[in-house]
C-alpha cells in the first residue's frame, strides 16, 4: 500500500511539473518583449522587407516579395597610397521578386571619387541590362565620429558626380549618436547595430540615445541588424512615429557549409 502511494505521489508531481513548465513557456511566447529579425516560420514577415546580401548568404522567402536588397559589389582598398578595387560581387543576372536594388561598396579609407563613380556606373549598367531596378549606391565606411565633417565633404563630391537618378546611401556607426549629426548629403543612413555576427555591446543604451535625438537627424535613417537579432519593442515603436525612420535592414549570415 505504501509503495502504491509513493508511485501515485510521484506521478502527481510529474504532472504538476509539466503543467508548470507549459505555463511558463506559454507566458514567454506571449510576452511582447522585442521584435525578432528571424521569425519562427520559413517565410520572413517584414514591412518593408530589406536585406544586405553578401556572397555566401541566401535571400529568404518572403510574402509579397522583397522591397530592397543592398548587394555587395566589392571593396575599395587603399594600401601604400595606392587605391584598388577588389571585386567581391555576383555576376549581373536577373533577380526575381526584388523591387529595388542598391549596389554596396566597402571602403577602408576615403578614395578618389572618380574611381568609385566609374565602378558604380559600370556595375549598375550591367544589373539594369539584366532587368533589375538599380536605384542607387551605398558606401560602407566607418568614419570616425571626429571626422564626420570631412566625410560629408567627400560625400558631397560623390553626390555631384553621381547621376541624378541614383540615390546615395551610407552605413553609419552608433557612436555617431554622441555628436551632432552633420551628414546631410546622403539620401539615407543605415545605422549598424552589430559587429560581425553579434549585436554591439550596450545596444539598448545606444538605441535609447537614438530615441532621444531621432528628430535631429536631417536625413532618412534605418537600423541595420544582424540576422536573428532582436531589438527592444518600446524603442522601435517610438522610432516608427518618426517619418524619417524607414525600418530595418537585415544582414543575412552565410549559410553553414
Amino acid at each position: 500500500m505504501v509503495a502504491k502511494t509513493k508511485i501515485f505521489l510521484v506521478n502527481v508531481l510529474m504532472i504538476l511539473r509539466q503543467v508548470l513548465f507549459g505555463s511558463i513557456m506559454v507566458w514567454l511566447c506571449m510576452e511582447p518583449r522585442a521584435y525578432a529579425a528571424t521569425p519562427a516560420s520559413k517565410n520572413y514577415r517584414c514591412s518593408p522587407c530589406q536585406f544586405w546580401l553578401w556572397p555566401g548568404a541566401k535571400l529568404p522567402h518572403t510574402s509579397g516579395g522583397i522591397d530592397r536588397v543592398y548587394l555587395l559589389q566589392g571593396f575599395f582598398a587603399a594600401r601604400n597610397h595606392q587605391a584598388r578595387f577588389i571585386d567581391q560581387g555576383h555576376n549581373a543576372t536577373p533577380l526575381k521578386n526584388i523591387k529595388e536594388l542598391v549596389l554596396v561598396y566597402r571602403l577602408d579609407a576615403l578614395q578618389p571619387t572618380s574611381n568609385i563613380i566609374a565602378q558604380f556606373h559600370k556595375d549598375a549598367q550591367g544589373w539594369m541590362q539584366n532587368g533589375n531596378n538599380v536605384i542607387g549606391m551605398q558606401l560602407d565606411f566607418d568614419a570616425a565620429t571626429g571626422k564626420i565633417k570631412e566625410y560629408n565633404l567627400f560625400l558631397q563630391e560623390i553626390r555631384q558626380a553621381l547621376a541624378a537618378k541614383f540615390q546615395l546611401s551610407i552605413t553609419g556607426l552608433l557612436d555617431w549618436m554622441n555628436a551632432p549629426f552633420a551628414l546631410t548629403t546622403a539620401n539615407e543612413v543605415v545605422l549598424q547595430t552589430y559587429q560581425g555576427k553579434q549585436s554591439v555591446a550596450q545596444l539598448e543604451r545606444y538605441l535609447t540615445r537614438l530615441q532621444s535625438i531621432q528628430h535631429t537627424i536631417p536625413i532618412d535613417f534605418k537600423l541595420g541588424i544582424v540576422q536573428g537579432a532582436t531589438l527592444p519593442m518600446k524603442i522601435i515603436d517610438s522610432l516608427h512615429s518618426n517619418p524619417k525612420y524607414r525600418g530595418q535592414v537585415i544582414f543575412l549570415l552565410q549559410r553553414h557549409r
